[in-house]
């Protein structure tokens, strides 16, 4: 352990202990509202976009996830104004037109790197990303970032602040599974995002920030969770958590989400047939229609 950390660690509860990477390194400044919007990484300032701008910037949503169904499935782009790649998925970008890319698992930064690197030279995309990954980027190369990058974050594990519980978050932004209030859904991602084990869901809580009409999922399988990912062999396949994850936090999460959804007339689809996410919670098609 370096210095710097044991000094963090002697300075600083258990409860700060999710910073310790990030101190003194990096620094920022927030706004009111919440969000950061300032960033600097070893005294070098980081340009961020507002993220403000992309509030009501989405009618038809398209979320790309990485299951394997997204070697058969079939997607019209021209339906979509926005399209988020999550992860991996990015790198099918010549064939979608990627206009949004959300990354905030840093150790998909540190094993992907080569995919990280091609959304970093994207002039045209936004890039939405933790101050953690953030930093694992920079310590990981000197590259010049040409993307438009937002810093979202965990609400429960916010920058510099303590780690909390999203059942002991009383905040007028989250709204809280009726059984359950260890999930729920923010309805302000400036103030921070609930994670549920996938990224999806994070992606999920920026389109409905973006105030979206309609929100469509691919590859959004959850099942076959032991296969690898559309854009993976069996010999450089990563592990994932979805499987330990799913009955406890996704489904459920899923579920709020989806009546969310209902209740702001917001329209939800399916392109994965086979998903484990069932009609109730998210309707499932292979039509990629426009509505």
């Amino acid at each position: 352990m370096g210095l710097l950390k044991q000094i963090y660690r002697y300075t600083h509860s258990r409860a700060y202990r999710h910073n310790e990477n990030l101190w003194p390194e990096v620094k920022i400044q927030r706004k009111k509202t919440g969000e950061i919007y300032s960033v600097s990484y070893k005294k070098e300032n980081i340009k961020l976009k507002n993220i403000n701008e992309i509030k009501k910037t989405a009618i038809n949503c398209l979320i790309v996830a990485s299951g394997p169904s997204m070697n058969t499935t079939i997607i019209n782009r021209n339906n979509y104004d926005v399209v988020f790649a999550v992860n991996g998925s990015y790198i099918i970008n010549n064939r979608m037109r990627f206009t949004h890319y959300l990354v905030v698992d840093q150790d998909f930064v540190l094993k992907r790197f080569d995919i990280i690197s091609m959304a970093l030279e994207n002039e045209n995309l936004i890039f939405l990303t933790t101050a953690m990954c953030l930093w694992r980027i920079k310590k990981t190369a000197k590259i010049e970032i040409k993307c438009h990058l937002i810093i979202v974050e965990d609400i429960c594990e916010k920058v510099y602040h303590a780690k909390t519980e999203v059942s002991k978050i009383n905040n007028a932004v989250l709204i809280k599974h009726e059984k359950k209030p260890e999930i729920a859904f923010s309805t302000d991602i400036r103030e921070g995002i609930v994670d549920c084990g996938t990224v999806v869901y994070w992606a999920m809580q920026i389109a409905y920030f973006m105030e979206a009409k309609k929100i469509t999922f691919s590859g959004l399988d959850m099942g076959g969770f032991n296969k690898p990912r559309f854009y993976e062999t069996e010999q450089n396949t990563q592990p994932s958590k979805l499987q330990s994850n799913f009955e406890s936090r996704i489904l459920p999460a899923f579920y709020l989400a989806s009546k969310i959804m209902r209740d702001k007339k917001i329209t939800t689809l399916n392109l994965s047939i086979g998903s484990a996410i069932p009609n109730e919670i998210i309707n499932k098609s292979n039509e990629d229609t426009h509505v």
